[in-house]
């Protein structure tokens, strides 16, 4: 196992990254020390455009610009060469089907604005 990216929220709920044996390591150091996971960038969110919300077709799989899985995947480039959409992939790969392209629909909602108040007349 290398080059994944793991979300904490989405490791089975049971509280570990893997399981060998009867050996169970919850920690990516812990995994890494194994000899597995040695090119892993992190555990943390991979910021897909949008989870599904098990309706047909509310997924959207592709990476966010801030996503920690862009440029951390294994070149295949001897298997194949393009990703899921048929967008060529080159250079650094990014983890899973997607390959992000600033072309992408970024739909990153925007930060809550901070420092407001609200003043009634009565």
């Amino acid at each position: 196992m290398d080059y994944n990216l793991h979300h904490p929220s989405t490791v089975g709920g049971y509280g570990y990254l893997i399981a060998k044996n009867t050996t169970y390591y919850n920690t990516l150091a812990a995994v890494q020390a194994q000899g597995f996971e040695t090119h892993s960038p992190a555990v943390a969110d991979p910021k897909f455009v949008a989870i599904p919300n098990g309706t047909t077709g509310s997924g959207n799989w592709q990476l966010q610009s801030s996503s920690p899985a862009i440029n951390n995947g294994a070149n295949l480039s001897s298997i194949f060469t393009n990703d899921l959409l048929g967008n060529t992939r080159s250079g650094a790969w990014d983890i899973g089907a997607y390959e992000y392209s600033s072309g992408t629909i970024d739909t990153t909602p925007p930060a809550a604005p901070s420092g407001l108040s609200v003043k009634l007349k009565l």
